[in-house]
């Protein structure tokens, strides 16, 4: 193949003219504001003429890139092409807008373009534009709460994708997109009911048979949860998100099990940095290559969950020498009972006695003399595995409701948990959580609140200023708060889990020592909502995302 033939040429000269009409298509919508039209059919001309050479030089460069592999410079200059074409689709966008202003798809158009350039605020703007003159537009319901979602503002998005529901009733994804934000704030019956009427509209809608799968295992529903899982992943076990960057990506694969019980990280990574492909383990077919990607993330983070997708992942990686966050080796090992065995060793760290059981033993005459034995007495806890943010999670005072609680649990097993005093002299329970970002600590939140069972979301911390204070100082000096003993303590078992990324929820004895509640890699690292009294919350989060960035960078170049 001669040099001028060559696929670099012909990409830099396809390069080349999609500036040219670049730059034509904007001058165009400039005079479309103020109409010189022997200018505009003098640009008409010049547009048909560049069109003419671009399709023609792109059928010359499309058979050369099917004859051979490109290499790695050629791949950077289809890249700088292919973000071109964006900005051109975006030049035509905004040429169409300036000759007829008060047409809304246009705009509306335009905004998702913004919005896949990573440039959320102009997005914004313009999907506020359309609502303003079209309130009822779908798409921009649709697409706008996707970004208000994406920057964390739930409230609002939720509005959206409600006002999306109310006024097209037979759209699908009104429906899932609202059903996805309600299976994430736990809101699981009402989430089951949106995803099932999408299904009545689409009965083959992958993405709503897969948010039902878990809106109905959350509801303990297993058997029903497994017909939809498999509906909704046999054939769709790759999903790939757009890129937003201007510079040549950096592709990562993420495994993800089908039951869910997977690290919530797609709204740590940097969409203008990263290309992200989801890869679903139990549901990928081994005899295909995987997707091309330089680092692989195991999100897969529930031990107790997860077996299947944990033994699937080890499976893909058998021939792969790609660097790998979280193996899953490692994973398999952090599940609830296996943790207390392990951190029941450590120094200034406290365990519950735990053990589990099945529901026939749990259900037996013998069952007294069983927990006894293991040393646990009432009060207890009862847990069904696989579950988070407390679902499912019982205390149970004496044995005149044991059974009445073991038979509300779903699963085959529970967990049967010594019940600790984790509260102060106030009568306050506090958890705190702290990230392990390749080997660092980073102080996440405190959640303080009157109820054993303290998670974030119910502790009631937005109107409790003298709880948020507390939190502030933890966020600010995480070492004096927690002291050098529950510092080592914290240490000792991020370095016994070995997992690249993971969390701890615990709490302080009196005496300074770590309360071990969980410690594993499924904790979420959620952005708060925007609003002025979190903003010492934000700042934590940011430290973590930028850990988490710099973390991956470093792993690509090994």
């Amino acid at each position: 193949m001669t040099l001028l033939t060559s696929l670099s040429v012909q990409i830099e000269a396809a390069i080349q003219l999609t500036e040219k009409l670049i730059l034509v298509f904007k001058h165009e919508a400039k005079l479309w504001c103020i109409p010189e039209l022997n200018q505009i059919t003098q640009l008409e001309l010049d547009k048909t003429q560049l069109i003419a050479e671009r399709d023609q030089l792109l059928k010359v460069l499309n058979n050369l890139s099917v004859s051979r592999q490109p290499d790695e410079a050629e791949l950077h200059y289809l890249h700088i092409l292919q973000k071109l074409d964006t900005e051109l689709i975006l030049a035509k966008l905004e040429c169409l807008i300036a000759k007829d202003p008060q047409e809304t798809q246009h705009r509306y158009h335009r905004a998702v373009v913004l919005t896949n350039l990573g440039r959320n605020a102009e997005a914004q703007a313009e999907f506020m534009s359309v609502l303003s003159q079209d309130p009822t537009h779908y798409g921009t319901l649709i697409d706008f709460g996707n970004l208000l979602l994406s920057n964390s503002y739930r409230t609002a998005a939720r509005s959206l994708y409600q006002q999306a529901v109310s006024l097209h009733n037979q759209e699908t994804m009104g429906h899932v997109n609202l059903a996805n934000l309600l299976l994430s704030e736990a809101e699981y019956e009402t989430a089951k009911l949106h995803y099932e009427y999408a299904l009545r509209i689409a009965p083959q809608l992958a993405e709503a048979h897969q948010g039902l799968s878990y809106a109905l295992q959350a509801l303990g529903d297993n058997t029903l949860a497994a017909k939809h899982r498999e509906q909704g992943f046999h054939g769709h076990s790759i999903q790939i998100y757009p890129y937003r960057g201007v510079q040549t990506a950096i592709p990562i694969l993420i495994f993800c099990s089908a039951m869910g019980g997977n690290i919530a990280f797609k709204h740590l990574l940097d969409e203008q940095l990263f290309a992200i492909t989801l890869l679903f383990t139990e549901y990928f077919d081994t005899n295909i290559s995987l997707p091309p990607h330089r680092l692989i993330i195991n999100a897969i983070g529930d031990a107790d969950l997860c077996h299947s997708g944990l033994d699937a992942a080890e499976t893909l990686l058998l021939d792969c020498h790609s660097p790998i966050i979280n193996a899953p080796a490692w994973v398999k090992k952090s599940g609830r009972l296996q943790n207390v065995v392990r951190f029941s060793s450590l120094p200034d760290v406290v365990t519950p006695k735990m053990v589990q059981l099945s529901k026939v033993e749990l259900l037996s005459s013998a069952i007294a003399e069983l927990i006894a034995n293991y040393g646990i007495t009432f009060p207890l806890l009862l847990r069904s595995p696989g579950f988070h943010t407390g679902q499912y999670f019982l205390s149970v005072e004496c044995f005149d409701v044991f059974y009445a609680a073991v038979k509300a649990l779903p699963g085959e097993d529970l967990l049967v948990i010594q019940m600790l005093n984790a509260s102060n002299e106030q009568g306050e329970y506090h958890k705190y959580r702290v990230m392990i970002i390749d080997g660092v600590l980073y102080p996440l939140h405190l959640a303080i609140s009157r109820h054993w069972k303290v998670h974030y979301f119910s502790a009631n911390m937005h109107d409790q200023s003298v709880s948020r204070q507390k939190e502030k100082n933890f966020l600010e000096d995480m070492t004096s708060v927690l002291g050098d003993k529950a510092i080592n303590a914290l240490t000792c078992i991020g370095q016994m889990l070995g997992l690249d990324y993971a969390g701890i929820d615990f709490a302080l004895t009196a005496s300074g020592e770590v309360l071990l509640f969980e410690a594993n890699a499924t904790m979420v690292v959620p952005m708060p909502e925007a609003d002025d009294k979190w903003q010492y919350r934000r700042d934590a989060v940011r430290k973590i995302q930028k850990a988490v960035k710099q973390m991956l960078i470093n792993r690509c170049q090994c």
